[in-house]
């Protein structure tokens, strides 16, 4: 019997699996631009600030995730521009769509001190249980020089969850987030 009951379970865990696998990604526009492949949901906000990021349909583990540049430069006239730090936001540009994949890029007009074309990119794919992110910055010679000191994403997790420390003698395999745990 406990043979019997083994089978079953797995070939369950094996349908729910596959059914996760075979879910087509899908775009939402809006307020709130939400991609979701069945195992992943992102929530991005019309000027590229992640909102949500659950995963099979659980709580909301980002707290927020966005984009910055520390950078300094020269304006048109060639004089000096003071170094600033920003938090970067952008027009969506829907990149890529189909049944498998879904990216999007948030791309700002380049503003003083940043001068250069920047973009955000967010990427979910069929069946992948986490997304891909990436950033890019370009700098042609039409734009006044400058640089860039930092270039960086930040997510911030939601603070009703803590990261999971692995003490000694503990199981391994445990979760690396635990609701409201005190590590």
């Amino acid at each position: 019997m406990k043979s019997l009951t083994l089978f079953v379970q797995l070939l369950l865990a094996t349908l729910v699996i596959a059914d996760e696998m075979t879910q087509p990604v899908m775009l939402q526009m809006g307020e709130m631009i939400a991609i979701d492949n069945g195992l992943v949901r992102l929530g991005i906000s019309e000027d590229g600030r992640l909102q949500e990021l659950s995963l099979r349909g659980g709580p909301n583990l980002a707290s927020s995730g966005y984009w910055n540049a520390n950078s300094n430069g020269y304006d048109a006239a060639g004089e000096s521009v003071p170094p600033r730090f920003a938090v970067l936001v952008g027009e969506v540009d829907v990149v890529r769509q189909s049944d498998d994949l879904v990216e999007i890029a948030f791309v700002p007009q380049p503003t003083e001190p940043l001068f250069f074309q920047t973009a955000l990119h967010y990427v979910l794919r069929r069946g992948e249980s986490g997304f891909y992110l990436y950033m890019s910055a370009a700098h042609d010679a039409q734009m006044p020089a400058g640089d860039i000191s930092q270039y960086a994403y930040n997510l911030r997790l939601n603070p009703r969850f803590r990261l999971h420390r692995r003490r000694r003698g503990a199981p391994a395999g445990q979760s690396l987030l635990r609701r409201g745990s005190n590590c």
